[in-house]
């Protein structure tokens, strides 16, 4: 990664020297001397610039949630009539189309190319389905 490549990937995400000094964990001047050229970036530090970019691109959310029987009346009419098996399918009914809302919001904040690969990406992890 050239120092060029890290401007341009600081500029992308909105960081700031300071944001990258910060999360490698040393001073920003020393960082503001190597990004500018008067330093040497050294083969180390780029991998450690590289791997933070790479980490922070990934993240994985796994969530419990207790949704309250008032919020379900809410979202889902005829709640107090429903079954306990009609309430868990209502519900996750409603969790998976918010989840799908959230998805489509992501989407359209990615750039074409981001979108593209978000899609293969997808399409890979996708579990196969029996013919």
């Amino acid at each position: 990664m050239t120092i060029d490549e890290i401007k341009q990937e600081l500029k992308a995400r909105g960081w700031t020297y300071a944001d990258l000094a910060n999360r490698l964990k040393m001073n920003e001047g020393s960082l503001k001397g190597i990004l500018s050229g008067g330093r040497v970036l050294t083969k180390t530090l780029e991998n450690h610039i590289e791997l933070l970019f790479q980490q922070t691109r990934t993240a994985v959310f796994v969530y419990s949630v207790d949704i309250p029987d008032g919020t379900c009346r809410e979202w889902v009419p005829g709640w107090d009539e429903m079954t306990q098996k009609q309430r868990e399918c209502a519900v996750r009914a409603v969790v998976m189309k918010t989840l799908e809302r959230l998805k489509q919001i992501g989407m359209e904040c990615l750039s074409e190319q981001d979108r593209e690969a978000m899609a293969a990406c997808c399409t890979e992890l996708s579990p196969r389905r029996p013919r």
